[in-house]
């Protein structure tokens, strides 16, 4: 099992206005392994794709079925694929990892959250705004997380940049602090 993964994912609204998973990245934190980057079939109808963060549509969903593309049939058994690369030892790295982790129903106790990371750093609640990804990515690591237009944000690009963001904030614990803090 890997000692340390990197998560992101997309998620769609689903009935009451539940998100529900539709794209899963993982890679390996410590050596940046792809692991997981499937698309992610929906069990319940879906009200909003999300298509301009998700880049996904009910036609590009079932494009990817009939060109029989690696598709994991719902979140179990994209949890599943999870579990298959982690134990409870395992430290999940992500942004708003809580989201991710419910969207996939799980519960794990040891994970590091860049979101919460920062707002711990700044000492106090910084604005959403303040700690989006795109946002720290430009202001801490001065890179530019791509829009990719129509297709969304790339989430396997996502997990990328919270690696290297957390990656980041571990060499310069000051320097996050003090731009926090500045906010």
């Amino acid at each position: 099992k890997h000692e340390a993964i990197v998560l992101s994912s997309h998620k769609v609204v689903i009935s009451a206005a539940k998100d529900e998973i539709v794209l899963l990245s993982a890679i390996d934190y410590l050596t940046g392994e792809v692991l997981i980057s499937h698309l992610v079939l929906p069990y319940e109808q879906v009200d909003d794709w999300r298509s301009s963060t998700t880049g996904i549509t009910l036609s590009i969903m079932d494009d990817a079925l009939e060109k029989e593309f690696a598709v994991l049939d719902g979140w179990k058994a994209a949890r599943e694929a999870l579990w298959q690369l982690i134990d409870s030892d395992t430290i999940l790295v992500g942004y708003t990892l809580r989201r991710d982790l419910d969207a996939l129903r799980m519960i794990h106790g040891c994970g590091v959250d860049m979101a919460i990371l920062t707002q711990r750093s700044a000492g106090g609640s910084l604005g959403r705004r303040h700690i989006a990804l795109e946002n720290l990515c430009r202001e801490l690591l001065k890179f530019e997380l791509q829009a990719h237009g129509e297709r969304g944000l790339d989430c396997l690009e996502m997990a990328f940049a919270i690696r290297e963001l957390v990656l980041w904030s571990i060499n310069n614990k000051a320097k996050l602090t003090a731009w926090a803090k500045e906010k």
